[in-house]
């Protein structure tokens, strides 16, 4: 009985340090990715705050600066690394090319290639992507690539939209007329403004 217990205790030992060895392995793991990434927003005085990562891609930008999105792509042990001013951006789009593959009699897609698209407010700037798969050179399935291009597609929309809201709502104040912008700073400029009353005139008989 006390043989089955000593047992039964060395592999519950034995399986809870296997589980914390692991989880302190894949921190130091995340850690070490994330590094790579800060490090290049440091070079912009960027704080990264919202950040994902898959296999040999990095993106990642911050709260309070928002229209820099960086960008990190592994290809063959050398690094690409990509930085986007949103603020110059005037639009993006998800591509995804796919094939059809007939095995036996069902017929099936694959994904080679899943990228966001990015065009300039400057018509002589060419389209940018950024490549979160390709089946050239990354792993043959598809892991959480077309889940996070689109998770991201929504996350850069978003800033464009903020951005072009600003712009439109300056663009407002700058087309005021100058009599308008002067009634409204001399009505600032005397708050306490009194209505004069008109002088009374004596006359004698």
């Amino acid at each position: 009985m006390d043989s089955n217990i000593i047992s039964w205790s060395i592999v519950i030992l034995t399986t809870i340090s296997l589980i914390y060895y692991f989880k302190i392995r894949n921190r130091r793991k995340e850690q070490k990715i994330f590094s790579v990434l800060q490090s290049y927003a440091n070079e912009y005085n960027c704080i990264i705050t919202n950040y994902d990562h898959w296999y040999n891609c990095q993106i990642g930008m911050s709260d309070t600066n928002p229209e820099k999105l960086f960008f990190i792509r592994t290809i063959n042990n050398e690094e690409f690394k990509t930085i986007l001013n949103l603020s110059e951006v005037l639009s993006c789009r998800l591509v995804k090319q796919e094939r059809h593959v007939q095995i036996e009699k069902e017929v099936s897609s694959v994904i080679d290639r899943i990228e966001i698209v990015f065009s300039y407010k400057d018509k002589h700037k060419k389209d940018i992507a950024l490549e979160f798969y390709n089946s050239e050179y990354d792993q043959l399935t598809i892991w959480r690539e077309l889940e996070l291009a689109q998770k991201w597609l929504g996350i850069v929309k978003s800033v464009i939209v903020t951005n072009q809201i600003r712009v439109k709502e300056a663009g407002k104040v700058n087309l005021l007329p100058s009599s308008e912008i002067n009634k409204s700073l001399s009505k600032k400029s005397s708050p306490f403004h009194l209505k004069r009353k008109p002088k009374k005139t004596e006359m004698a008989f």
